[in-house]
């Protein structure tokens, strides 16, 4: 595919999702308002292989990333130099939303210089709690983060938000910081596979950047959980704005390992079982057999999913996506939810025709992205 027939106001661009599972990768372009969806493809990594949290295997990655985009695009030079926005595994790329409360000195309004004063406060405060938490679990001291964002998302007043504090006279703020980072030898070794691979990294994000404006006006709040491979995010809007963040390790993969331990079957055998299972498409009798299986993944998963909901103070409604929201199990461990598929965003026109999959929603959100920074 060659891009000569693209007009100036029409930019290409890639998406790379990366998670513990699969490499999705879509090819893009944006076009005025909208984004433009020219191609997709989904590639499964090998069982063992993929991140665990402890070891980065860079060759093993690397090449994970060349297959996905030969699913896209049969000439690698049509790639190059092409933005690409790049997800990572949520054990990876971390996010942590922080709330601060912060008391003035006086009741006099608040000028631009104490402004800039305030939220620089708030954000030194926040990035020394940050680093310290992470520090005592994974042993990683401050200096070797690598940080991708750290911003102030909201600010109340009275429990109210409020657009900014120039002119503000109350003493009491509440500011929520949303800190997005990594550990610098991973950021490092993914830097190296992109540059041997001539790819250009334009931003690296987290879902919990995007959700802002992702979806049409009518799923503006509510409880957001990625069903992904190996773990599960949680997020909690309200009014598009991101009010809590949580996740466990637990996901999709347990049950494909549960079928392949139970039927002895290897790990691809199990996962496209899994996936006619998900799609109704087995026989009444493999059906019965494959949830019987899946009975004790099912009670884990409830537990967990329970005491993620109770930790983000879940609101209803509840809307799942992610390639495990298809699984029966998980659809009835969620009560009353909604499953979201790519028609749900607003501003994407799918040329492909065929992108109906919940597992392409956080991809695409990220590929909305686009809109604000290329």
């Amino acid at each position: 595919m060659r891009f000569s027939f693209f007009k100036k106001k029409e930019t290409p661009f890639l998406v790379l999702d990366i998670g513990t599972e699969a490499i999705k990768a879509l090819l893009l372009e944006k076009k005025d308002k909208e984004i433009v969806i020219l191609n997709h493809g989904l590639y499964y990594l090998e069982e063992y292989g993929v991140f665990n949290g402890n070891d980065f295997e860079t060759e093993f990655i690397k090449r994970g990333v060349v297959n996905s985009l030969e699913l896209i695009t049969k000439e690698k030079k049509d790639l190059k130099n092409l933005p690409v926005l790049l997800s990572l595994p949520p054990d990876i790329l971390r996010a942590k939303l922080i709330s601060q409360l912060y008391k003035r000195d006086s009741d006099s309004k608040v000028s631009k210089k104490e402004e800039k004063f305030i939220i620089k406060q708030v954000l030194d405060k926040s990035k020394k709690q940050v680093s310290a938490r992470f520090a005592e679990k994974s042993g990683i001291m401050p200096d070797d983060i690598h940080w991708i964002n750290f911003s102030i998302v909201e600010v109340k007043i009275n429990g109210y938000p409020v657009s900014n504090l120039c002119g503000c006279q109350e003493r009491d703020l509440e500011i929520s910081v949303l800190a997005v980072f990594l550990p610098k030898h991973y950021f490092k070794k993914i830097q190296k596979i992109f540059e041997d691979l001539n790819l250009k990294i334009s931003k690296i994000a987290h879902l919990v950047e995007v959700f802002q404006n992702g979806f049409s006006q009518k799923i503006k709040n509510g409880t957001f959980i990625d069903l992904g491979g190996k773990f599960t995010q949680g997020f909690l809007i309200k009014d598009n704005n991101l009010k809590r963040v949580s996740s466990f390790e637990t996901g999709g993969h347990d049950f494909t390992q549960r079928l392949s331990e139970a039927l002895g079957i290897d790990h691809d055998s199990a996962r496209l079982l899994k996936e006619k299972y998900s799609g109704n498409l087995l026989t009444r009798e493999v059906n019965e057999k494959v949830r019987e299986i899946f009975l004790p993944e099912k009670k884990i998963l409830q537990q967990d999913l329970q005491d993620m909901l109770k930790k983000i103070k879940s609101n209803p409604p509840i809307y799942i996506f992610g390639g495990s929201s298809l699984i029966p199990e998980i659809k009835e461990s969620i009560k009353y939810s909604k499953i979201i598929r790519p028609k749900s965003l607003k501003y994407i026109e799918d040329t492909t025709k065929n992108l109906k999959s919940p597992q392409y929603i956080p991809s695409l959100l990220i590929a909305r992205y686009a809109k604000e920074i290329l």
